[in-house]
This record gives C-alpha cells, structure tokens and sequence, in this order.
C-alpha cells in the first residue's frame, strides 16, 4: 500500500502533467504550456497535523533525476524515486489537477492540487488532504517544485 506522504509527493509531480489552456476569444496573460514529458523534482515540503497541531515539518531536496516523473499525453504518470516507482492517472481543468493514486492498478485515493507555472520548464504545485479516522483529523499539505528536463 503506498503510505499518504509518498502519494502527497507523487500527486505533486503529476501536476506538471499539465497542458494550460488558453481562451481563443480574448489574450491571455498566462501562456499556454505543453508539461507532457519528463520532470525532476527539486523540493518537496511537507506538513503534517493531527488535530491541528503541527505533527511534522520536512523539507526534502532531491539531486537531478534522483525522484522523477514521466507524464504522459493519454493521463497516465509514473514516479520514480530512487529505485522506487507508482503510477497514477490525472485530469486538470483551470489551475487545479486532480490526481487518482493507483496501487496495482486499483483507484486508492483521489486529490486536488492547483498549480502555479513560473515558465514552460517550472512548476509549483500545492495541495493538501484530510482523513478524519475515529475522530482524529488529519492533515497533510504538501508544496513541490518541479523542472522540466526532457
């Protein structure tokens, strides 16, 4: 079973996946990227909370192609960090991606992300999850920046 953290970072990278779209009626100020291809991911910050309470805080930095992903034109995505892979499917409409995590092939959990593009090669993705388990609340929000590099 992928543990939750590990799918907030893959549903981070998917977003790059992402081709923005643009209104043909009017200018647009935000250009219209093609994020289909290979992305590396440069940091990932992760806070977790029970309760509200800040549980934990880890900052993650990755060497080049040390956690990647590969997204592809028909919405699939494999991640791979270190010798370590999962798969997921993505849809985006807007600035939000929505990412459906995948455990052998089986639908296991569904996220919101919006995304913020500083240029066609870089991508900030934030997003957040809440599980309420016998009462306890629990929140993970994550934050990833990703380069494009092929």
């Amino acid at each position: 079973m992928i543990n939750k953290t590990k799918m907030m970072i893959l549903a981070a990278m998917i977003g790059t996946s992402i081709v923005a779209c643009k209104d043909d009626k009017k200018e647009d100020a935000t250009p219209s990227y093609s994020v289909v291809g290979t992305w590396n991911e440069s940091m990932n910050i992760t806070n977790e909370y029970v309760n509200g309470t800040l549980l934990s805080a880890d900052t993650i930095t990755y060497a080049q192609g040390e956690s990647t992903v590969e997204l592809k034109a028909d919405g699939m995505l494999i991640s791979k960090t270190g010798s370590s892979y999962d798969t997921a499917t993505y849809t985006y409409s807007g600035n939000t991606l929505t990412v459906v995590m995948l455990d052998a092939g089986v639908p296991v959990d569904t996220m919101a992300f919006t995304t913020s593009f500083s240029n066609e090669n870089t991508v900030t993705i934030k997003g957040s999850s809440t599980e309420i388990i016998s009462g306890t609340t629990f929140v993970t929000e994550n934050v990833s920046h990703l380069q494009k590099i092929q």
